[in-house]
């Protein structure tokens, strides 16, 4: 069904409430689907110059597209494919690298949870550096991160510190810009002797940010090389309102347990083919 057809529940409204005091949504830039963060068939906000996978902002939790995927695999991984809301509480320790909109008290109300940010305020808090996490061995079920790593000043004792605090049978699972469109990480800031070298025009996301690399398929092979089992996948979730989008799962086992009971085989693939 194309995405304008399924505007008719809207069309007779100017605009529609949102979520968190955000300004009205445009009737026009509305889109129906079920969130599943919250629950909600409110809708999802869509301006046209928005870029989607930071868009779809849903109109009762403020999650977005990305917030979404997140939390659909995450699912995935523990057989679970109600909306977050309804999900049972489980006595799992998740740590979540820059928890963000809806997902925090949620997380919070399910999980023994984590909030790995500098950000007063932010539900469950602790200030920490992924270069050295405040944790010890093996201690996480779940590590959640979106859109960090490539902010990491120096990752590779980062993806060390991943691998010593996740449990045996653990999951990381891992959104990062760009996975797929290079084979070898494009490094744009290297650190020597303690200084950042710019070896591109300086690029900055949300926050002013700086963004130090963008991760090739070489990425894959270290993380095997640490010692997970992984699964690398594309695709998207038009009920949900999530955008194709890529994600990598990964567990520290030999092989990777998955429970992908809402995967289509028409829009996901592995690294390596369908699905």
């Amino acid at each position: 069904m194309a995405l304008r057809s399924l505007l008719a529940p809207f069309r007779k409204l100017t605009s529609v409430p949102s979520a968190n005091g955000a300004p009205p949504c445009p009737a026009e830039n509305v889109y129906s689907g079920l969130c599943n963060i919250c629950g909600s068939r409110a809708g999802f906000c869509h301006p046209r110059e928005a870029v989607e996978r930071e868009s779809y902002h849903c109109l009762s939790c403020g999650s977005t597209s990305r917030d979404r995927q997140l939390i659909k695999t995450l699912g995935q991984c523990l057989g679970l494919a109600a909306p977050l809301e309804d999900w049972p509480a489980k006595p799992l320790t998740l740590l979540e690298t820059s928890g963000y909109r809806a997902t925090p008290s949620r997380l919070a109300q399910k999980f023994r949870y984590i909030n790995l940010m500098f950000e007063s305020g932010a539900a469950n808090l602790v200030r920490g550096n992924l270069q050295c996490l405040p944790l010890t061995d093996d201690s996480l079920d779940i590590l959640l991160t979106s859109d960090v790593f490539e902010h990491v000043r120096e990752d590779v004792p980062a993806w060390q510190e991943v691998y010593r605090v996740v449990k045996p049978g653990g999951y990381l699972v891992l959104q990062v810009p760009a996975t797929g469109e290079f084979k070898k990480t494009q490094v744009r800031v290297e650190v020597r002797d303690g200084e950042d070298v710019y070896l591109m025009e300086p690029e900055y996301h949300a926050e002013n940010t700086l963004v130090y690399r963008y991760y090739g398929d070489d990425l894959y092979d270290h993380l095997r090389s640490l010692g997970f089992a992984l699964l690398a996948v594309r695709g998207s979730h038009p009920e949900n309102r999530i955008s194709e989008q890529s994600i990598i799962v990964a567990q520290k086992a030999p092989y990777l347990t998955f429970a992908p009971s809402e995967i289509s085989s028409r829009c996901w693939t592995t690294q390596g083919g369908e699905l």
